[in-house]
């Protein structure tokens, strides 16, 4: 963006030198209640580190309707992000962060900081899992940590429970140690802030940890823990404590046992409960349509139908590079290195390990 574009656009906005303020330093901007204002990214992050009010939010202050005007702007954020991971949608959200970090801070002893505190957590566990489908590792634990203090801080024990949950998740994507899986998601279901929900679908991940290691009967002993738990839930149902999936789904169950069973090597029978699956979870994320096609690429090419699983890595490689999904790239590792590690001379499958950079 050149600086009379700039210019030009915060005079069609009226948003002072906002826009044009974004060319120099490592600025973001934020819509606030009060109107747009830039935030220097190191001055909002060492705030944060601080616990402390500064900048433009030095002298924020609670009003009536504010906490009903930021669960809505999150309720929108949540929305947005089910399309998109982009650096715009994760510099909102951390403004906002700064901005509610700010009321809290210059909360009087009669405002709601319970309130506010639950809220920042819901925004940091949000920017973990966008940064986590980013592909920033780093970035994904920062945040997730970060709900975890906030929430422990609110009391509010189910959200402790499910940042263990989401570390499953992180460490099932990001690498194939299954041990880590399975500690992790045990430390989920055995935290005392969690429902039959959150064990349900903690079982199911700790199913896919000892998958992992080729436990077969503990990972369906714990597939069955999670039918169990998810038959209360969903008889009992609860508040969710995250958008991320409902695990109350009556398919959630078959599929991350199909999803066990294709990381011990089996094809035949996970694809035959995953597939009818797909045309469902089509009407709803694309992203979750994506890492089960993935899911599927590596089961094909478990059984041994290399055409299937090539036409799959090759169209969902191209999903992602519009809508970025670790998890949907972790399985499509795994789906290309067993069809190079069994099928290494064939031109098909030397094309798509070349193009997905394997």
């Amino acid at each position: 963006m050149t600086p009379s574009l700039a210019k030009r656009l915060d005079e069609i906005y009226q948003s002072g030198n906002a826009i044009a303020d974004l060319l120099v330093g490592d600025v973001i901007m934020v819509r606030l209640p009060s109107g747009l204002v830039t935030v220097d990214r190191r001055e909002l992050l060492t705030g944060l580190a601080l616990g402390v009010a500064s900048g433009v939010f030095a002298n924020v202050r609670l009003t009536p309707g504010t906490l009903d005007q930021i669960t809505s702007t999150f309720d929108g954020f949540l929305d947005a992000s089910r399309f998109t991971t982009s650096i715009e949608l994760k510099d909102a959200i951390m403004g906002w962060v700064g901005y509610v970090n700010a009321l809290r801070y210059n909360a009087t002893a009669t405002d709601p900081q319970r309130d506010l505190l639950i809220l920042l957590a819901r925004h940091a566990e949000l920017l973990s899992w966008l940064h986590e489908e980013s592909y920033d590792l780093r970035e994904a634990s920062y945040w997730i940590d970060r709900a975890a203090r906030w929430a422990d801080a609110a009391g509010w024990t189910e959200m402790v429970a499910f940042t263990f949950h989401r570390r499953a998740q992180m460490a099932l994507s990001y690498s194939d140690d299954g041990k880590h899986v399975v500690r992790l998601a045990t430390d989920a279901i055995s935290h005392p802030g969690a429902d039959a929900s959150l064990k349900g679908t903690a079982s199911t991940w700790l199913s896919l940890g000892y998958a992992l290691l080729g436990d077969r009967a503990s990972s369906d002993r714990a597939s069955d823990d999670s039918l169990a738990y998810l038959s209360i839930a969903t008889a009992h149902p609860e508040s969710p404590v995250s958008f991320i999936e409902s695990t109350t789904r009556p398919d959630l169950v078959t599929m991350r046992r199909a999803h066990a069973q294709i990381l011990m090597g089996q094809g035949d029978e996970p694809i035959s409960a995953l597939e009818p699956c797909l045309s469902e979870i089509a009407t709803g994320s694309p992203r979750r349509l994506n890492t089960n096609r993935a899911r599927l690429a590596l089961a094909y090419a478990n059984a041994g139908d290399v055409r299937h699983a090539v036409q799959l890595v090759d169209e969902t490689q191209r999903a992602i590079e519009s809508l970025p999904s670790v998890w949907a790239r972790r399985e499509l590792q795994r789906a290309v290195a067993v069809l190079h590690h069994r099928w290494p001379k064939r031109l098909d499958v030397q094309e798509i390990r070349s193009r997905f950079g394997s």
